[in-house]
């Protein structure tokens, strides 16, 4: 009878430890706020992300056109990007000439690309590139990705971000 009685309270405390678990993982899991900043884009004007909370689904991609694959990867966002806005910020050590010089004309033709982000790079501690984040209209991050993504993934964040 003992055996059964500590088998019941020790099967329930791990039932409990699950539940309690799941509920702090859906509950943990809440999105977080992207930061707003401010950046000057390369026809210079200051955008700040803020400005499309309510409007539309933002992707904000920090790039370094010397890395390889972060311009490539740029080129397939633009291409599936829909109705998101896409903001590209540069992490380079390079002055803008030499950069315009290693991108691509869909990425020069980016409303949003801009060659002076210190400010983003800061509030997003910004080390490497490059480094994604899919943020929906409210403002919420609701994906982020660091390096390459398959096509797949990109259409996937964009659909959710709509």
């Amino acid at each position: 009878m003992n055996r059964i009685r500590n088998f019941l309270v020790a099967a329930g405390g791990f039932v409990l430890v699950i539940v309690i678990y799941l509920t702090m993982s859906v509950v943990m899991k809440k999105p977080q706020k992207a930061y707003d900043f401010s950046a000057g884009t390369q026809h210079g004007q200051v955008i700040s992300l803020s400005d499309n909370y309510g409007r539309c689904g933002s992707v904000v991609i920090f790039i370094d056109p010397e890395v390889e694959g972060a311009t490539n990867l740029l080129s397939r966002i633009i291409e599936r990007g829909g109705q998101a806005d896409i903001i590209a910020l540069s992490v380079s050590e390079l002055s803008e000439q030499e950069q315009r010089e290693k991108l691509s004309d869909d990425i020069l033709a980016l409303e949003k690309l801009c060659f002076e982000s210190s400010e983003a790079i800061e509030k997003y501690n910004i080390g490497a590139a490059p480094v994604t984040y899919f943020i929906d209209k409210e403002g919420y991050v609701r994906e982020v990705y660091v390096g390459a993504m398959r096509d797949s993934s990109i259409e996937k964040c964009i659909e959710m971000i709509k």
